[in-house]
């Protein structure tokens, strides 16, 4: 969810640029003009209609992505860059809300020893071969593992982040798969026989 996040804000971005700086593809332009001198067009109101389409976009995607906003607070969560205590701190208000058991002084001895392990160079290579953020924990995880660090605080809130599916296709896919199992044929199986079958379905990847 978070990555979705990113993207849709650096998608309304994007937009908010071309609209400022009245965009327009080259092809585009020389369309125009050529329905400029035919006097087919009104350019000033063309650009008007780009502008008013520009923000109906915007707003669209701000109507339609209100919950993303708030989980771009926990933005560090994915190690695109050294995490900082600033950061870490500016997200306690959501993450305590979500995860209220959270000790706030343990969480800042983990994330100082993620620092340790997590530097400048280590961010570089796994950015530079497109090192997922869950393998990247996975990393730093079997390190503390190793060097018996504690690292409760830092766990539970990766779980609660990495949990979090970008959009409900995940679940749409579990119920196609159920009805495909659960047919008219098939109606008298136990919803604990079908949660048995979903789960081997949706976790293993047998052939059989």
């Amino acid at each position: 969810m978070i990555e979705v996040a990113i993207i849709l804000n650096e998608l309304k971005s994007k937009l908010l640029q071309r609209k400022n700086e009245t965009f327009l593809p080259l092809q585009v332009k020389n369309l125009i003009t050529e329905l400029e001198k035919n006097q087919e067009i009104d350019i000033s109101k063309f650009k008007d209609t780009v502008s008013s389409f520009y923000d109906t976009y915007v707003d669209y995607l701000s109507q339609w992505t209100k919950e993303y906003e708030d989980i771009l607070v926990v933005e560090w969560i994915l190690l695109r860059t050294v995490p900082c205590w600033s950061k870490v701190e500016n997200s306690l208000l959501y993450l305590c809300a979500k995860i209220p058991n959270i000790d706030d002084t343990e969480l800042f001895d983990e994330v100082s020893c993620i620092k340790q392990f997590a530097t400048e160079e280590k961010i570089q290579y796994w950015n530079s071969n497109n090192i997922c953020g869950d393998k990247r924990w996975v990393e730093i995880f079997q390190h503390f593992n190793e060097k018996q660090i504690i690292y409760k605080n830092v766990l539970q809130i990766v779980e609660f982040c990495f949990c979090l599916p970008g959009s409900n296709a995940p679940t749409e896919r579990v119920f196609s798969i159920m009805n495909n199992l659960w047919t008219s044929e098939k109606s008298q199986m136990k919803v604990e026989t079908v949660r048995s079958l979903l789960i081997c379905r949706c976790n293993f990847e047998m052939t059989c």
